[in-house]
This record gives structure tokens, sequence and C-alpha cells, in this order.
């Protein structure tokens, strides 16, 4: 009975370990309860955290930001007589992270405050900030700056020497009984992120480009058509588009374009296998922010290989500037064309495959005799004129079809 009872103990503890490991996980970014002062409670997934001792207490987060632009937002949800204290900002691994480190000492830091100041040395910066206020923090690694916001409006930058500290991470000094909340993005933010700011939690969209060009199909064949929307993504508040799509000529026969609600495609230039379209919103209330499909586009597989509709570039605007998408974050969508098989399976196509189609002219495919006959050459679902079009094509291509010699 004991021997059981240690195995199912284990097994318990197997469960256990692994939904922490799976927990984890689901997030890339969060408070490192491996890298703080000691005293310091974590919860919420360790994105919370509190201190009960009158101390300046610190944590730094889990990933470092290199290089890009990457936001974050902290929640102030308690803290009444010592909140001044406390602070939010950055700093790299040479900060020890030592029980009532002396704010003097945050030489490799850089921070916003509770009451309104920068450190270090002290500056005069902004308003203090009280409970229930969200500071966003705007860390711009390409050019070595930080801004803070409060609630949403922005505090200017506050300091412009980040790539002295080479790498740095999220870093939060909590004094007595004031308790905290970080955001990496795992969630929607309270506020709209700056414009060409990340998340700095990609985990839940790290594989989403700005620019995307989507399909429910990988595979089409010869005299299908197909749509791929052109997506945005990862953006706030942005009222125009201006971006150019590029495609296989040789394999894709661009038919058109389909407006989406909202939008309203102002300019469409076709071009030898280019396309440019010039968007606008409709209104304050089709403001473009996270992810929106900006235009459909409608194309025909005419010849069998693989080819790429490809977005190449872009421009977006809001109401107060206007920025090019880096190309490395323009996507592509490989389409594979396939042949066609004959109607009856001969292996070419002749007049007998025509008159098959013609018996079964308007009818859905699931009513043909599908055991016998590939009737529905276009993909489409109905036996109409693209499948007998295609048939005779198919026919005047064949050498071995006697009336053609």
């Amino acid at each position: 009975m004991k021997k059981v009872i240690n195995i199912l103990s284990v097994v318990v503890c197997l469960i256990v370990l692994g939904n922490i490991n799976i927990h984890a996980q689901e997030s890339d970014v969060f408070l490192n309860p491996e890298d703080k002062a000691d005293g310091l409670i974590l919860s919420n997934e360790n994105l919370t955290v509190e201190n009960p001792y009158e101390a300046y207490n610190c944590i730094r987060a889990t990933k470092p930001i290199k290089s890009g632009k990457s936001y974050f937002e902290v929640t102030i949800d308690k803290g009444d007589s010592f909140l001044y204290a406390s602070m939010i900002g950055i700093t790299n691994k040479s900060e020890a992270l030592k029980h009532g480190q002396s704010c003097s000492s945050l030489r490799n830091a850089r921070v916003y405050r509770g009451n309104g100041t920068i450190w270090t040395p002290e500056k005069s910066y902004s308003q203090a900030f009280v409970v229930g206020d969200v500071i966003g923090v705007a860390v711009d690694m390409d050019n070595g700056t930080i801004e803070f916001y409060k609630n949403g409006e922005s505090l200017g930058v506050a300091y412009d020497n980040l790539l002295l500290l080479n790498e740095v991470y999220p870093f939060l000094i909590v004094y007595k009984d004031v308790k905290m909340t970080a955001n990496f993005g795992k969630t929607d933010f309270k506020y709209p992120i700056p414009n060409e700011f990340k998340p700095l939690d990609n985990s839940v969209d790290s594989d989403k480009k700005d620019i995307e060009i989507l399909s429910n199909k990988d595979k089409v064949k010869v005299g299908e058509v197909f749509t791929t929307d052109v997506v945005i993504n990862n953006q706030s508040d942005i009222y125009a588009e201006d971006f150019s799509i590029t495609y296989e000529k040789n394999l894709f026969e661009y038919i058109g374009h389909e407006e989406v609600d909202g939008l309203k495609v102002i300019k469409s230039i076709e071009k030898d296998g280019l396309l440019r379209f010039i968007i606008a919103s409709k209104g304050k209330t089709n403001v473009i922010t996270g992810t929106n499909i900006l235009v459909k586009l409608k194309f025909k597989a005419k010849n069998t290989g693989e080819g790429l509709v490809d977005s190449t570039n872009a421009r977006i605007s809001n109401i107060q500037k206007e920025w090019d998408i880096k190309n490395n974050e323009c996507g592509e969508k490989k389409i594979v064309v396939e042949g066609i098989s004959d109607i009856n399976r001969t292996g070419e196509f002749t007049l007998l495959d025509l008159a098959i189609d013609a018996f079964y002219y308007s009818e859905l495919v699931e009513n043909t005799d599908t055991n016998k006959y590939d009737t529905d050459v276009v993909a489409n679902g109905t036996i109409d004129d693209g499948d007998l079009i295609l048939i005779v094509t198919e026919m005047l291509n064949n050498n071995n079809y006697s009336p053609n010699n």
C-alpha cells in the first residue's frame, strides 16, 4: 500500500510540474523570480509584485531588449505614503538587486520615480504617479531612448543614452506596501501602443509580420480562381496605407480586388506583375488598430508551378506622421499550382471529355459520377462555362487529338 502511495505521489508531482512548465511557456516574458531582491512577493503568473518591507526591493523581467522598439505597461495596484519611492524603467544585468538597495547606486538603471522625477541623478521629469495609473514604457534600442507614458499620454523622452547599457531588461523598484502589475503584451494593453513599437512579449503573435498575405489555399489547380487577403498587424490608430504587391505573372492572372467594409481603395495600379494600392479609412470608427484586412485580391491560376504573392513595401500613416514598414516585416504567400486531369481519366483531353461535362452542365460536383469522372476542372463546385472552356483549351493543346493534325 505504501509503495502504491509513493508511486501516486510521484505521478501527481510530475503532473503538477508538467502543468507548471506548460503554463510558464504561455508567455515569453514575466517578472523573474530568480532575478529579484529577497522579500518581494510574486503572483498572477509572475506579473504582479508586492513588497511588504520598508525597503527598496528590485526585480528584473525575464527577457532582454537588445534591439528594435519594445513596449510594456505597468499598472499601479496599491500604494499609499510610500508610492513616491517606487520606480519603473529598465536596467542591464550589471545592476545588483539587493534587499534595501539605495537609489543612489542605480548607475545602470533608467527609471521614472513615483514622485515624478527620473534617476540617476535625480531630475525633474513629470507628475507623480498614483494608484490606478498605467505607466507605459517605450524602449527604443535603435536610437537609445526611453519614453514614459502616463495613462496613454506621452511624458516625453526621459533618457537618450540607453546604448551605453547594451541589452536592458524591464525593471521595477517596489517600496513598502506598494503593488504593481506588469503587462508585457500577453494581453491587450490598456492604452494604444505607440506607433512603430511592438509588445515585448510577442509569444502570441510572434509569427505575424506587419504586412501579411493570407489565403485559405496553399494549392490550386490550373484555371482555379483564388483569393488572398492583404492583412496589416501590430499597428494602432492608422488611417491611410500605400503598399505594393508583386505576383508571379507567368503562373497567376490578376482578376481584380474587393474592398472591405470601412476602407476605401482610392487608387489601384496594375503593371507587369506589380500591384499598388492607396487606401484610406472611412472616418474615425474605421481606424486601423491591431489586425485588419486591407483589401482582398483575386487571382486565376494559369500554369503549373510554385509562385509567390509578395508584399514588397508599405507606408502607413496616423493623423500625426507617416513612416515605412521595414522590408523584413512584409510577408509573402506561396501558392502551388497543380495541373488538371482529363474528365474520363484517359490521360488526355478529347471531345469525349467535353461531351461528359456538357451532360453534367449546371450540376453540382456531388451529383456527378465521381467514381468515373473528374468533371470540375476549374474547381468551383459546379460544372459551368469555365469547365467547358478549359476543356477545349486543353483539347487544342493535345497533339494526339486527331482534328489538331
